[in-house]
């Protein structure tokens, strides 16, 4: 039967060792990317809820206007190119305004933009 010697034996727990090592320093940087790709992720989400927040606030401004509560602003229609029309009131203006508004995730509502 064949034995083997120390030195086999003290190669094979270097060996084991280094492999240890190698998985562990691929956990770190696994880790490490994980972490990265979250923070972006949430950076995009919130530059995206701050645009539509953004494009909800003049979709607002429009239709306060088309509705004649904003008469201020007398060129609104121009802006943002909107057409001339007579002021608008109702229920179908209403349903028009809200299926114009994006989503904007809860997450960070406390946040202005």
């Amino acid at each position: 039967m064949f034995k083997p010697s120390n030195r086999i034996k003290h190669q094979q727990g270097w060996i084991i060792l280094e492999v240890l090592l190698c998985l562990f320093l691929l956990a770190v940087v696994l880790q490490v990317v994980e972490r990265q790709s979250h923070r972006q992720w949430s950076s995009i989400q919130i530059s995206e809820d701050s645009k539509k927040r953004a494009e909800n606030d003049q979709n607002q401004e429009v239709f306060e206007h088309l509705i004649g509560e904003n008469l201020a602003s007398e060129d609104v229609n121009t802006l943002y190119s909107y057409p001339n029309c007579d002021l608008c009131s109702g229920e179908e203006l209403k349903q028009w305004f809200y299926a114009s508004q994006y989503s904007v995730s809860s997450a960070d509502e406390g946040i202005s933009p």
